[in-house]
């Protein structure tokens, strides 16, 4: 994965992810199965959960780009990061590709996110960041516990259109 401060690199990626998505035909309903559980997988991921607020416990938020909290959960050690994402819930544009290069920042190997837009997503997937989709409604937590069982869907590309 590039450095999350390599511009090229990330313009390299987008260019990859956008490639990859418009491989899978574009199609904003196209997902990956469902993969196997974390557990059986001896990985450990950096994972990150958008969020309503900074608790572990509290509900997602269904929103990526404008999401109030960014969680970094670190499965293995269970270590939980909050990031406050004012800056880009409250920006007039662009705020999806800013929130992906946060989760870059965050050096995340996943998202878990209700919904991803096709900007952002080109982001996230070209830089290798798995991107999975939760049901709305369910606490961060839920949202993690879901991931590590392997019943979370991997998107194969974005599931809304921009600005929605």
């Amino acid at each position: 994965r590039p450095a999350a401060g390599d511009a090229g690199a990330a313009e390299d990626g987008a260019a990859a992810g956008a490639a990859g998505w418009a491989a899978a035909g574009g199609d904003a309903s196209a997902e990956r199965p469902i993969s196997k559980p974390l557990s059986q997988r001896r990985e450990t991921m950096k994972v990150v959960v958008t969020s309503l607020g900074p608790e572990l416990d509290g509900k997602m938020d269904p929103r990526f780009g404008r999401a109030s909290w960014f969680l970094a959960v670190d499965t293995e050690k269970g270590t939980v990061e909050a990031m406050d994402n004012t800056r880009n819930r409250d920006a007039a544009q662009g705020a999806g590709v800013s929130a992906a290069q946060a989760v870059l920042d965050l050096k995340a190997d996943a998202l878990v996110s209700s919904h991803v837009g096709p900007r952002a997503f080109q982001v996230l997937a070209g830089a290798g960041v798995k991107v999975y989709s939760a049901p709305e409604g369910v606490s961060c937590r839920e949202a993690v516990d879901l991931l590590k069982a392997g019943k979370l869907k991997e998107l194969a590309g974005p599931d809304v259109n921009s600005h929605w």
